[in-house]
């Protein structure tokens, strides 16, 4: 069973991924609403030329002469606007409306440029419903199986599992979920009537007071600008509901009794959100809105499962058929194929006296703590040039250390991946081998992926390997509130800097050769505590002052591992945690 910061990062992904589909659809409805805008641009000053056109005056005569005469070309414009608006599937109401017009003789000026502009609008906000109901389904479904991959695969164990079909799609999106019983289509229609009626007083005030074409349309584009900020807080915030949603059903399927409520905390956090951080909840309680996010419009908070003696027994208890071991390096598309498609090609029946998930303190010898980390899937895999697969996890070793220590090489390491899932998959398996005196362990520096290396002469004996570390900390050479295991934590950092450096490329590029991420975060973060590099040894530890990779290694395993880090190690997690969020992920990970 994973540990808490487990859950809270996968599901924190999962929210995060929700809204990056939503902003992806933003983006597009931006585009809809630019052209729109310009639309209802050409089509005022189209029709200020037109009409100053046909009665032979200047566009300054032509403003005073808007209240009288008719326009009877328009007659035909309006016929056209009839078949587009049947063609879209506009409203009845519309179509009707237009129908009238078309069946007139006489049409005024002022009307005709009305219902020009308001064409623009039903086209823009007819897009607008059919796109967030796009939205919204692939948010629904999407949440719904990957959180229950994300159940699973955290206990290890996984039975059949039936996704989302049309009709309950349709059923949990036309459910009102607001007090005042409207549904997110019905805001869309709302927000359109409200901007046909701005737009409208924008374009009479501006005509009776004699303005510009330019005048009246830059007071119309700012309509259209609060406009869009109502669709982006309308799209945020049904997409944080029904993400919600999705997940209590999942929740119930899966037999899921309390959850966790996880809010981003950062400086935009509110002072609703702040507090109900980690606040367990009862799945009977869980309702949208009330007792779990979202709270309020444009809220980020999620939901995560909250176990606390759950073992794998309890967790498959709903399960109908037979119940599989779920690899720890199990993607997405295998588990779909496997519990939903229903094809389980090499998956292991787990038997009833064995559902009890093995954890690392479970473990009586090294063969064991080995083979429990080689099935974390933690490590690099990839297909090489020839072919072949690479599983980095097969290629760990904790051979020549003793009980203790590598229960502590375990916890070092799934402290480090619960925390930053991102990084799961993404670096190069530890090794135990005999290394020169006086190295405790070492790291790989310069590929990407680091690749940690333990010192048997000092792994092998628990006991003298503590007293060694007790002294480093007594002469200030390591950080405060660490432990000898917090040595792995420390070579993890190293290849942490050299995946961000290389690979992600964080830090940026001199020349052709990717500036090191250790080099660009110290001079900032202690500058932001108010320090000099030159503090470091008493900020973070002496062992830190030898170079800026030393620095990042020691201020990344006093952030992982001691229980009140100091300023500095704090503001490093700070800006570290910022930085990544600029990273690409695998999205089947």
């Amino acid at each position: 069973m994973k540990n808490a910061d487990y859950w809270r990062g996968r599901f924190a992904i999962l929210e995060n991924s929700a809204h990056k589909q939503a902003d992806e659809y933003l983006q597009t409805l931006e585009d809809i609403y630019r052209e729109a805008e310009q639309s209802v641009q050409r089509d005022i000053e189209s029709w200020y030329q037109r009409f100053a056109t046909n009665n032979k005056v200047t566009l300054a005569e032509a403003r005073k002469m808007l209240t009288t005469g008719q326009l009877e070309e328009f007659k035909w414009t309006a016929e056209q606007y009839v078949k587009a608006a049947q063609r879209a599937n506009l409203s009845e109401d519309w179509i009707k409306k237009l129908e009238n017009a078309s069946t007139r003789f006489h049409v005024s000026r002022l009307e005709a440029i009305q219902l020009q502009i308001q064409q623009e609008m039903e086209l823009l906000f007819g897009n607008q419903v059919d796109g967030i109901d796009d939205l919204l389904k692939d948010v629904v479904s999407n949440g719904y199986t990957r959180g229950a991959f994300e159940v699973q695969k955290g206990i290890g164990l996984g039975w059949d599992f039936t996704a989302l079909n049309q009709k309950k799609l349709e059923t949990l999106l036309s459910k009102p979920w607001t007090t005042d019983g409207r549904t997110f289509r019905d805001r869309c229609w709302t927000n359109k009537a409200d901007l046909v009626d701005t737009v409208n007083k924008e374009l009479i005030q501006g005509m009776l007071r004699g303005d510009p074409p330019a005048k009246i349309i830059t007071a119309i584009q700012k309509q259209f600008g609060t406009s869009r900020y109502k669709a982006r807080r309308l799209v945020h915030t049904e997409t944080s509901y029904f993400n919600a949603t999705s997940k209590v059903q999942m929740y119930k399927d899966l037999g899921v009794d309390q959850i966790e409520i996880v809010e981003t905390l950062d400086s935009r956090t509110c002072a609703v959100c702040q507090p109900l951080d980690g606040t367990v909840v009862p799945l009977s309680q869980y309702e949208p809105g009330v007792t779990v996010p979202p709270f309020h419009p444009n809220c980020r908070g999620t939901t995560c499962p909250h176990y606390e003696d759950m073992d794998g027994e309890r967790a498959a208890r709903t399960a109908d058929g037979k119940v599989y071991y779920v690899p720890a390096n199990m993607t997405f598309s295998q588990w779909k194929k496997a519990f939903v498609d229903g094809v389980k090609d090499g998956l292991t029946v787990a038997t009833a006296g064995a559902i009890m998930k093995k954890t690392v303190d479970d473990c009586t010898t090294v063969d064991e703590v080995e083979a429990l980390m080689k099935e974390q899937g933690w490590f690099y895999q990839t297909t090489l040039p020839n072919g072949k697969p690479f599983d980095g996890n097969q290629l760990l070793s904790l051979q020549g250390c003793d009980l203790e220590t590598a229960k502590a090489i375990f916890k070092a390491h799934e402290n480090v991946f619960n925390r930053l899932p991102e990084l799961r998959g993404q670096l190069n398996s530890i090794n135990a081998m005999k290394l020169q005196a006086g190295t405790y362990a070492q790291c790989s520096y310069g590929l990407g992926r680091g690749g940690i290396s333990v010192n048997t002469s000092y792994f092998s004996d628990v006991e003298r390997l503590t007293k060694l570390y007790a002294r480093d900390l007594e002469h200030g050479f390591h950080p405060a509130g660490t432990t000898f295991g917090s040595i792995v934590t420390h070579e993890l950092g190293h290849a942490v800097d050299d995946y961000l450096s290389v690979i992600q490329q964080l830090a940026g590029l001199n020349g052709w050769r990717p500036k090191k991420v250790s080099a660009y975060l110290r001079p900032k973060v202690m500058k932001a505590c108010g320090l000099k590099v030159s503090d470091t040894k008493t900020a973070v530890s002496g062992y830190a002052t030898q170079d800026a990779q030393e620095w990042f290694a020691e201020c990344f395993c006093e952030w992982m591992d001691s229980e009140s880090p100091r300023p500095v190690a704090e503001e490093f997690g700070k800006q570290l945690l910022d930085l990544m969020k600029g990273m690409k992920t695998n999205a089947d990970a």
